[in-house]
């Protein structure tokens, strides 16, 4: 459903169709000269307190998701960092492996090289 979906689409008031079908309604203001204006006058100011609801809800809707945002942000640069002190961790251990490694092959060559009597004496 589109977020704007109903926007736009405002519903006739009793009012505003009272004063396209020429006053027909009782309510309207009957044959008062002054009846009629303030009719229009308070259906307007009703359409416009509905406006004005409407674009606060929208405005606090709009707030709650930049605040959502925000956090997202937040979290997502957090979940960043982390990835990068891992990928640093890691790189540290590859390097101390590397190192651990090349010490073994040194020994192993090492003990290779020994005369087979020697080892007999450790």
């Amino acid at each position: 459903m589109p977020f704007f979906g109903n926007f736009g689409s405002k519903k006739k008031s009793k009012s505003s169709l009272t004063l396209t079908d020429g006053g027909s309604d009782p309510g309207w203001g009957g044959g008062h000269s002054g009846g009629g204006f303030n009719t229009f006058q308070n259906s307007s100011s009703a359409g416009e307190n509905q406006d004005k609801r409407m674009i606060t809800k929208l405005e606090r809707i709009n707030n709650d998701l930049e605040d959502k945002n925000e956090q997202l942000e937040e979290e997502n640069n957090m979940l960043k960092l982390k990835v990068e002190i891992l990928l640093d961790m890691l790189a540290q251990k590859t390097a101390e492996s590397s190192l651990q490694d090349t010490e073994i092959d040194r020994l192993q060559t090492a003990v290779q090289m020994m005369a087979p009597d020697s080892l007999t004496l450790i």
